[in-house]
């Protein structure tokens, strides 16, 4: 785990308190033990807002890198196609004229 990248260390805290939390309310139900808060709880945040707002963004920069780099790579993809297409257009153009050719000199010998 690369604890630098935010969004894989988020994920990472994530999987593990949902793991927890799958694992205590069991318990907490088999002995009697309430773990649901009332409607108007209000509690601190471990996060600010503002390092959220940063995670956010990091996660928004590095989507619309990974969008170009996608875009690139099709643009790329789709010039080959065109390249591939047109040279095969122009050999295929090339030949009904060798063809036409041969066929009128054939009819020029006969």
């Amino acid at each position: 785990l690369d604890i630098h990248d935010d969004l894989k260390r988020e994920v990472a805290f994530y999987n593990t308190a949902l793991e927890a939390v799958n694992l205590a309310r069991p318990k907490c139900q088999e002995f009697g033990i309430p773990f649901s808060r009332p409607e108007d709880f209000f509690v601190e945040m471990v996060k600010t807002d503002d390092h959220m707002a940063n995670v956010k963004d990091r996660l928004i920069f590095e989507n619309k890198k990974i969008e170009a780099v996608a875009s690139r790579k099709s643009s790329k993809e789709q010039k080959l196609r065109a390249k591939e297409s047109n040279s095969n257009r122009l050999a295929e153009k090339a030949k009904r004229k060798k063809d036409h050719f041969q066929e009128v000199e054939e009819w020029a010998n006969s």
